[in-house]
């Protein structure tokens, strides 16, 4: 009602003549962890929304944090890879909600599958909802079994020589990140000794109508990345600055 005239106007109508009264989307940075299945799993949107809410709410109450402070989302979620292509669909999002985050969400991740034993725990005596959710977490495993990050310790079976180090190969797609900055797929060209700290050489993805960049990075910054095939470690002389052959150095060879 308008306190002026005492006339009855809608919102709509409202929203017309004021724009500061019009819907606006917000838009926060924050963290989170995104699954995606890319199977049939989450074919029906009622399993999808369903599984997310009911993981949020097994984490919120395992790790007693605020309902408010995490959300979940099942629809409208869009990856994009470093070649600038997406990812739609089979997605879920569960999120800190917090401008600039708390990584509340962080031991979702850490404790993803004591938080999955948890959800079939929470569904015991209910027939229905067990079989769903028993058949959904059992795809979820399978499928997450293949992305798992690996352990870069797993790669390497031993020390190698005192006169030789173990580096990324030529080649190798590895992850660079610094402190404050998402993390981001770049290839290995080559490493090399700088201050008496090892470097690589590395090229980062190209910007739309742009090449390729090179640039010198600590090693320290690279780090692998989750698709095991993608890099690998080899024997390097740094006095010499060349790979050696596993055979020649007498090292035992990884367990790739």
């Amino acid at each position: 009602m308008d306190g002026r005239s005492g006339e009855v106007r809608t919102y709509k109508d409202l929203q017309q003549k004021n724009p500061n009264m019009r819907a606006r989307m917000r838009n926060f940075r924050t963290t989170g962890i995104v699954l995606c299945t890319m199977s049939d799993v989450f074919k029906r949107g009622t399993v999808k929304r369903t599984f997310a809410d009911r993981l949020r709410e097994v984490f919120v109450r395992e790790y007693s944090i605020a309902p408010r402070d995490i959300s979940a989302a099942a629809t409208n979620i869009t990856i994009r890879s470093l070649e600038g292509g997406g990812l739609r669909g089979d997605c879920i999002a569960i999120y800190d909600e917090t401008y600039g985050s708390l990584r509340l969400t962080e031991r979702l991740f850490l404790h993803f599958d004591e938080l999955l034993d948890r959800l079939l725990a929470a569904v015991e005596g209910d027939e229905e909802e067990d079989e769903v959710t028993h058949s959904v977490v059992d795809t979820i495993r399978e499928v997450r079994s293949g992305f798992a990050a690996t352990d870069a310790t797993e790669q390497i079976a031993e020390e190698p020589p005192a006169d030789l180090m173990h580096v990324f190969e030529v080649g190798s797609r590895v992850c660079f990140q610094q402190a404050g900055q998402m993390a981001v797929e770049v290839e290995v060209i080559q490493p090399t000794i700088m201050n008496d700290a090892l470097m690589y050489q590395i090229a980062t993805p190209p910007k739309p109508g742009q090449r390729p960049s090179k640039r010198w990075v600590a090693a320290k910054y690279v780090e692998p990345s989750a698709e095991a095939d993608a890099w690998s470690y080899a024997l390097w002389d740094p006095t010499t600055e060349q790979y050696v052959d596993q055979a020649e150095s007498g090292a035992c060879p990884d367990d790739r």
